[in-house]
């Protein structure tokens, strides 16, 4: 028994010795070098080390050649003593993004990066990755947002939501008529893609879809309005045109994107 206190009491001064001796550059290097790839790189600002295994930051910005795609600040996190002494960090963080809160867990190690994080309550037009194609409005957007490597996936939606029209390649897309928004995005460098979202409004329905490389957008929005919208004479002034058959319009969009 007396064995087993020793080797314990032993432990814990190895742990705790280990804590004190790495420096915040390092942990900011294993960190950052777990995403070394030209597509997507993490930046830390503000790094500090609290006691016994805790961390902050005062952000976490994820990005991709020239463009900010997602900003987590007033980071905390836990570490795992153990990962550590392999020089592989296992941690979980919470803290803010876009007004909202976020939460989850990383594994980063040499070029092996993965976060995956709980957003609730972010406000749409305080994330940068909507505002690169195109989306302004005012409200809250959940979900889920992952990291691996060198690909960030978000899947996310939104309720009781506030769009303007946007102007995308030249094209005035009508995100006013709608109030939900439920779908997934996937960046990868210079990539963007537009796996899947859904949008609904009081008697219409929206789907877009596409990819967007280097500025340069190949996505198509499909209509599905009602009665009551389609008898909107500014909505026939403007959609008429990228009718296809009744209570269906399809516009493509397709040109650069202004960012």
């Amino acid at each position: 028994m007396k064995k087993i206190f020793i080797a314990v009491i032993a432990l814990v001064i190895i742990i705790w010795a280990l804590w004190i001796a790495v420096p915040s550059a390092s942990l900011q290097f294993i960190i950052e070098d777990s995403f070394p790839g030209e597509s997507i790189h993490v930046e830390i600002t503000g790094l500090e080390k609290g006691l016994f295994y805790t961390l902050s930051a005062e952000k976490i910005i994820i990005r991709s050649p020239g463009r900010e795609l997602l900003v987590f600040d007033s980071v905390r996190s836990r570490i795992d003593p153990l990962g550590l002494m392999r020089l592989k960090l296992r941690l979980t963080a919470e803290g803010n993004i876009g007004g909202g809160i976020f939460s989850g867990n990383l594994r980063l190690g040499k070029g092996t990066g993965q976060m995956l994080f709980n957003v609730k309550q972010a406000e749409i037009d305080k994330i940068p990755l909507l505002k690169r194609i195109g989306v302004q409005g005012t409200g809250a957007i959940s979900g889920r947002v992952s990291l691996i490597n060198d690909t960030v996936t978000i899947v996310f939606a939104t309720d009781n939501v506030n769009f303007g029209p946007s102007l995308v390649a030249g094209i005035t897309l009508p995100l006013n008529f709608f109030r939900r928004a439920t779908g997934a995005l996937t960046a990868k460098g210079n990539i963007l893609i537009i796996e899947s979202v859904s949008l609904e409004g009081k008697d219409i329905f929206a789907r877009l879809k596409g990819r967007i490389q280097n500025s340069l957008m190949d996505m198509t929005m499909e209509l599905m309005p009602g009665r009551t919208v389609v008898e909107n004479p500014l909505f026939l002034a403007e959609f008429e045109r990228y009718k296809v058959s009744p209570g269906y319009y399809a516009i493509p969009l397709r040109g650069n994107l202004a960012l």
